[in-house]
């Protein structure tokens, strides 16, 4: 059924109730006039009547005469009629009719009335005149017995009354339609005033549904409207304050979820998915714009991450798994799922916390592979030595000769295990100012530097081996001098240590892009492409036991490629079999 505004309801009513008022109205005023010009002809017609019979005095009234005529005709103004009866009730006069062909009056109502001595009047259709009549008769002169010897009746037509009533009712039916329309308007007027409230708080019930709740009712007259805008008003703004509120929770619980490193999965009891996090969308590569609402095979097809979902919707407990994401280089992904539960305690569904921890793992494995490189890098020249000073405690101490090669390879196997000692402090030293960022810096000259480490090394070149620096004086950067000049000490040992008779040693420094570029190159015999990529781990070499030999330790680059870690950068290395190798340190060259 369609529902109609409140006007359009209102207003018919208005309508009707204008009419029932002017129809009554009308009936009643009506009714009034009518009895006042019918009332107001019967006391005409009364008095006419008593002047009538008072002109009549003196004028036998037992039978008909020549006198009586000419009297009531004279008494006559053409419109009124005069009738004179006897007391048993034959017409003797009549100005309107000839009297002895007129029927006996005595029955009649205003003639029986004034016979018993009473003047009565009446209103009644006239079949002798054909017209509707007002009457009044009463009794003239009196015989010995005293009763009323004739009847004197007047009548006068009534078509000016009928005219007047009718003249009347023209015109109340036009001021009735004039009345009806101006009620109409005002109806209708009145109407959309009463309307006007009520649209008021569906325009504003509409507003607010659409999301605008900072609308306001304005004032209203009636002091139930305004209630109920106060009510509304407040209403509006109450719910303005907590949807602000929500949204600004949501905001932050939403920049919370978006900025977690940990990924976070959200599903209902059904396994759609509520919420996915972007760490957990990169964590699984996730490609879909739109997964709420998915099923979560449906987003992330990997059978472990599922089977443990499963797991925590059938479990009341915390579970925790462990699952690899098979790619280039595996990764490890701690999960933690347990049931989401709502304030009430209903639970909806299960969340998982997923933390990457391939990191760790891989740190651990650096650990134990550290412990078990420097167990067994320790384990070398402490047995040597242990071994030897056994040898000498056993009785060669007694042969010189022995003696003397003895302890020789013994201090060598103990400079050995000192340099190894000093490499492991100084890179975990290194290690630690990077971690907790506390590596001071200084805006300085690069050249000098440079001119310093080939100074350092110049007295260790033999067979024609050269050192030469390429530095702008100029070029400057934000650098820990002494991590530097390590790590280029480092670089420039090795290729002294590796190189070939009367190579050439370049140490270049240049700026490209904002990035200040170190390189040290020698023309020893290369490294095969296999090792390139593992050449900076912990006590990896080429060949262990020419290091050995050489009096490596193993950590040289490692502590290298953590000194450009310190300076923001990092180190790489080129390489060609028989030519020679390119090690470069890159880092900013601005803070």
């Amino acid at each position: 059924m369609r529902s109609l505004p409140v006007r359009w309801l209102l207003f018919p009513s208005y309508i009707v109730l204008a009419a029932l008022t002017l129809v009554l109205s009308g009936y009643f005023l009506f009714r009034l006039l009518s009895d006042f010009l019918y009332r107001e002809t019967e006391e005409d017609v009364a008095a006419r009547t008593e002047l009538v019979a008072t002109a009549l005095e003196g004028i036998p009234l037992d039978a008909p005469s020549s006198e009586l005529d000419s009297r009531v005709a004279k008494l006559s103004d053409g419109t009124n009629r005069i009738t004179v009866i006897r007391a048993d009730g034959i017409v003797i006069a009549d100005t309107h009719a000839n009297a002895p062909s007129m029927d006996n009056h005595a029955e009649r109502p205003e003639v029986r009335g004034a016979l018993r001595g009473v003047p009565t009047s009446a209103r009644r259709f006239s079949h002798t005149v054909q017209q509707e009549m007002m009457v009044h008769a009463i009794p003239v002169g009196k015989d010995s017995a005293g009763r009323p010897q004739a009847v004197v009746r007047v009548g006068e037509p009534l078509s000016h009354v009928e005219e007047a009533l009718s003249t009347s009712r023209r015109r109340g039916f036009a001021g009735a339609a004039i009345a009806a329309f101006v009620a109409a308007l005002v109806g209708w007027f009145v109407a959309r005033w009463f309307a006007r409230p009520l649209e008021q708080m569906q325009f504003a019930a509409e507003r607010y549904a659409s999301g605008d709740l900072t609308f306001r009712v304005g004032p209203l007259l009636s002091a139930e409207g305004q209630r109920l805008r106060l009510a509304l008003n407040n209403m509006a703004g109450d719910l303005d304050a907590r949807i602000k509120d929500l949204a600004r929770r949501n905001r932050e619980q939403s920049a919370l979820f978006r900025s977690m490193s940990e990924g976070v999965i959200a599903v209902d009891h059904q396994g759609r998915v509520l919420s996915i996090n972007p760490s957990a969308r990169e964590l699984f590569r996730v490609t879909l714009d739109v997964t709420e609402g998915r099923k979560l095979p449906e987003v992330i097809r990997h059978s472990q991450l599922l089977s443990i979902l499963d797991d925590t919707l059938a479990s009341s407990d915390v579970l925790e798994s462990e699952l690899v994401l098979h790619e280039d280089q595996d990764r490890f992904i701690q999960v933690h799922g347990s049931a989401l539960i709502l304030s009430d305690g209903q639970r909806i569904g299960a969340l998982l916390v997923l933390n990457d921890v391939t990191r760790q793992k891989r740190m651990e494995d650096e650990r134990r592979e550290l412990v078990a490189n420097v167990s067994h890098e320790l384990r070398t020249p402490v047995a040597a030595i242990r071994g030897y000073l056994e040898t000498l405690e056993n009785g060669a101490i007694h042969d010189p000769e022995k003696a003397v090669r003895f302890i020789s390879i013994a201090s060598r196997q103990t400079e050995r295990l000192s340099a190894l000692i000093e490499d492991l402090l100084q890179l975990a030293k290194i290690e630690r100012e990077v971690e907790s960022e506390q590596v001071e810096r200084i805006q300085q000259e690069i050249e000098p530097i440079l001119s310093s480490c080939a100074q350092t090394f110049e007295p260790l070149c033999e067979d024609g081996t050269r050192i030469e620096v390429h530095c702008p004086p100029e070029l400057e950067a934000e650098i820990q001098e002494e991590m530097l000049e390590r790590a280029l000490a480092n670089l420039v040992s090795n290729s002294l240590r590796y190189g070939r008779p009367g190579q050439l040693i370049s140490i270049r420094a240049e700026e490209r892009s904002g990035w200040i570029h170190i390189s040290v190159t020698d023309e020893g015999d290369g490294i095969d492409r296999e090792h390139l990529s593992r050449l900076f781990e912990r006590f990896y070499t080429v060949d262990k036991a020419r290091s050995r030999q050489k009096g490596g330790t193993g950590l040289g680059l490692s502590i290298v490629k953590h000194i450009a870690k310190a300076h923001r950068g990092d180190v790489s290395v080129t390489s060609r079999k028989g030519v020679g190798s390119t090690f470069t340190i890159r880092f900013p060259a601005e803070a």
